[in-house]
């Protein structure tokens, strides 16, 4: 198995100065933040990273390509986009299968029965 901690070291080293350097969701969220980031740097090497967190039940990654690598923003924004949408039914918690509930605070969680207790 191949250590998270060492790959989210990784993703957070993308992280632009000044910004806070945190992943805001929980560890179930933690492999799709990690193959987003190699399926970027693959692209481009040096893009950065602004904000990863939980918004709305869904994953949100805020990333700018590198200088000289605009033009590849369009596809950079696809990958993205998926991994966004994948992450709506994926546990937060635990990275099982799952859905988005909207609880009566307003707030939305993905998750699975299980973390949910249901």
């Amino acid at each position: 198995m191949i250590d998270k901690t060492h790959q989210l070291a990784a993703v957070k080293s993308r992280f632009a100065a000044g910004y806070p350097v945190e992943i805001r969701c929980d560890r179930g969220w933690y492999q799709l933040i990690i193959d987003c980031d190699l399926e970027l740097a693959a692209i481009d090497p040096d893009y950065e990273v602004f904000q990863i967190k939980e918004k709305f039940g869904t994953l949100r990654y805020y990333f700018s390509p590198s200088k000289g690598m605009e033009h590849f923003r369009r596809k950079m924004n696809e990958i993205v986009g998926v991994y966004e949408s994948v992450s709506s039914y994926k546990c937060e918690l635990c990275g099982q299968m799952g859905a988005t509930l909207s609880r009566n605070s307003g707030w939305f969680k993905t998750t699975c029965k299980m973390c949910t207790g249901d």
